[in-house]
């Protein structure tokens, strides 16, 4: 018998859907064509077209060699990711329970226009009744890629199978909510180039124009308070660390080992906001304005016992009671009210209504612990560099040293000393080596430090950390681009910092300016 006629009618089913089958279309492989209709399915991110008219011809169901098989004329389709997110997918056979003939008889390729290649597969052996053809892959927004399916009988079949039929569903799962760790994500950014002194880290080294887009590896000595730990920081003049957090820009300080509110130790990222908090003309708002006898404070000028300062107060949840020199939580509520602002008491109206922090920001922030460390000794190569300052921002010693808690475990704090001077790549005249190897205080005569240094841009800033030999001094990132102290109640910009939780995913984005990081809960 003409191996052309064993089988009378071989039908595949061939259809397309995106996570739970929401469509399905239908093709006959006979020696006819059926319809020329153009089918698309959409949903959130993928879309699938094909054509019935795009339907394999398996020449009335005859058996052919395989290298003949690979020439026969494929069912192609495209899929595509009309969304504005990375979306992943596979392909898969889902084969029919009504078949009689055995699918080691049947055979099929897949391939793409990218350069994708299965090969000549046996469609899924003995007991196989669903299998993926092509594994898990990604598509990038606005690209698209076109597959090309061929099947057909083994040249080896015989006259036992005549009158038997085989249909299969193909099936293209695709989703957009993928999510990828987005600490994992960023980790997979850093170097650890010992060369990095001998070039500037702003650019890749084969492309003058093009940024580095790195985190870079800090090895930190042991503390008081902190084991040996290594951290990952952005460095440089503008380095592609935004991050669209609350609807405004962020920027990405780094990725850190700390300990969560329950003494967990994990590593997770650290965003400081891009700009002040709008206050008034200014934005100034002070760090603490206590009367002596009202809490931590001794002096009329305020404490600085971030424990319980007013910044702490306006800044974080739970303190809606605190009336008095402050309208307590009124960032975290994105609420309006009254903001510390000059000695004694004195407050400045604050508008958050626009600018506080919506709900699903609150949800992307964890308690973390903060270390309230100190010095009095900053002015010197001998005590004044960014390595000294991250040892005393680690370390025991507060003004009132045997009152109060030498750190704190809260949502949203400031940045440290020495995150400002670890941000540096230094430049022609001064490299990053020397610049880490001057004071801080100094750094007003070092124009390639702070010029170089993505979290100066010439406010006055506070930090989180104090003078201790001072009951009101915090150390500022002063205008000029050195580290100094001032009074608690002086008023001076504030730019919230808060460690993301652990388990916050990569959504999409490259970091830069006007394709920031999105992070997803």
């Amino acid at each position: 018998m003409n191996k052309k006629k064993l089988i009378a009618l071989i039908i595949i089913l061939i259809s397309f859907s995106i996570l739970s089958l929401i469509g399905v279309s239908y093709a006959l492989f006979t020696k006819t064509v059926k319809g020329e209709k153009s089918v698309t399915i959409t949903s959130g991110t993928l879309k699938i077209d094909f054509k019935e008219g795009s339907t394999i011809q398996l020449e009335d169901a005859r058996p052919t060699e395989d290298a003949e098989g690979l020439e026969m004329e494929p069912y192609t389709f495209t899929i595509e990711n009309s969304g504005d997110v990375k979306a992943y997918y596979n392909i898969s056979i889902k084969e029919d329970e009504s078949n009689t003939l055995n699918n080691n008889y049947v055979r099929y390729s897949l391939t793409s226009d990218k350069g994708y290649d299965s090969g000549v597969r046996v469609m899924g052996g003995e007991g196989s009744s669903e299998f993926i053809i092509k594994s898990e892959d990604k598509i990038e927004v606005g690209d698209s890629i076109q597959y090309s399916l061929r099947l057909w009988l083994d040249k080896d079949v015989d006259n036992s199978v005549q009158g038997q039929s085989y249909k299969a569903k193909v099936i293209v799962n695709g989703y957009s909510n993928k999510t990828e760790n987005a600490t994992e994500v960023l980790l997979t950014q850093f170097t650890n180039d010992e060369s990095i002194q001998d070039y500037d880290v702003n650019y890749t080294k084969e492309d003058s124009t093009v940024k580095e887009n790195k985190m870079y590896v800090f090895r930190h000595e042991k503390t008081e308070q902190t084991s040996e730990l290594i951290n990952y920081r952005y460095i440089g003049k503008d380095p592609n660390n935004y991050v669209k957090f609350n609807n405004e820009l962020w920027r990405i300080i780094g990725v850190f080992t700390i300990e969560d509110e329950n003494g967990k130790k994990e590593k997770r990222i650290k965003l400081i906001r891009s700009e002040p908090l709008p206050v008034g003309e200014d934005n100034y708002i002070s760090w603490d304005n206590k009367p002596s006898g009202t809490g931590s404070s001794i002096v009329q000028s305020g404490s600085n016992l971030w424990t319980d300062s007013r910044l702490m107060y306006l800044l974080n949840p739970n303190y809606e009671n605190e009336k008095e020199g402050v309208s307590g939580s009124i960032y975290w509520n994105r609420q309006s009210g009254n903001c510390p602002n000059g000695m004694n008491n004195a407050t400045a109206f604050c508008d958050f209504s626009e600018v506080g922090l919506l709900p699903e920001a609150q949800k992307m922030i964890g308690k973390t612990k903060w270390y309230l460390g100190g010095t009095e000794k900053y002015t010197s190569t001998d005590d004044g560099l960014a390595s000294h300052f991250y040892g005393y921002e680690r370390e025991n010693k507060i003004f009132q040293n045997d009152n109060y808690s030498k750190n704190w475990i809260g949502y949203i704090g400031l940045m440290y000393p020495s995150d400002y001077g670890y941000a540096t790549s230094g430049g022609i005249t001064t490299n990053r080596n020397s610049c880490l190897m001057n004071e801080l205080s100094n750094w007003n005569k070092l124009s390639d430090c702070y010029n170089n240094d993505w979290i100066f841009y010439g406010g006055l800033q506070f930090t989180i950390t104090s003078r201790t030999d001072h009951a009101s001094s915090i150390f500022i990132v002063n205008n000029d681009g050195n580290i100094i102290f001032i009074g608690a109640y002086w008023p001076r910009n504030v730019n919230p910092v808060i460690y993301l939780t652990s388990d916050v995913k990569y959504s999409n984005g490259d970091g830069s300016q006007s394709d920031p990081f999105i992070f997803t809960k």
